[in-house]
């Protein structure tokens, strides 16, 4: 099964970049990301990789090109009792590793003055938020309120750091799964069964 955060066949630069940046920064993490390890795994000298890019377009690129697998990633969830994907497999793992330190990356870019990176992140969290918001109109029978949204956020974010924790993760995916499906129960507890109810039919009114 090809991994969802490489693209070994692809011979384009951008995703040649960004499978470079992935295996690095999953193993290694934000501090060992250069444009001199980018070019010792892609087998080039570091200056025939800043005449074909400098720095500042490469993260531009590893940023955007990832941000596009992330997505593909977090959407293809397919019928769930958990409203956002958790890491199960070893690829699905270092990718989701390789999102962490991209965040950290794109801090410290901010930081000096750069906020492409940061700005591309930002954009892929808010399709997510929304796509999790789908998801639990689904499982909970109403749109939930944006405090309880951003509670959800926030536990599918820890939940993902823990499981992909090196070099031991602190949780196993089946644990973080109960987690989150737990508390998604919990949310439904609270609502009014008229409202699961009415949202029930104006879901179904909608399909027909």
């Amino acid at each position: 099964m090809p991994s969802p955060f490489l693209r070994p066949d692809s011979v384009a630069f951008g995703h040649m970049l960004t499978d470079a940046a992935v295996g690095i920064l999953s193993e290694a993490g934000a501090t060992a990301f250069s444009s001199r390890a980018l070019a010792a795994t892609l087998g080039i000298t570091p200056s025939a990789l800043s005449q074909r890019a400098g720095r500042t377009e490469v993260l531009r690129v590893v940023f955007v090109f990832f941000a596009d697998r992330w997505e593909a990633w977090t959407h293809d969830l397919g019928p769930s009792a958990v409203p956002a994907r958790l890491p199960e497999t070893e690829d699905e793992v270092l990718g989701v590793r390789a999102w962490h330190a991209l965040d950290e990356l794109a801090r410290g870019e901010l930081a000096q003055g750069n906020d492409v990176p940061a700005a591309v992140l930002a954009l892929a969290r808010e399709r997510e938020s929304e796509l999790v918001a789908r998801r639990l109109t689904g499982l909970l029978g109403a749109r939930p309120a944006d405090a309880d949204l951003a509670v959800v956020m926030a536990l599918v974010g820890g939940l993902r750091r823990e499981v992909t924790t090196t070099p031991e993760p602190s949780i196993s995916t089946a644990m973080a799964t109960e987690l989150l499906t737990g508390h998604v129960a919990s949310l439904a507890a609270r609502l009014p069964q008229s409202v699961r109810s009415q949202s029930v039919r104006s879901q179904s009114v909608r399909s027909a």
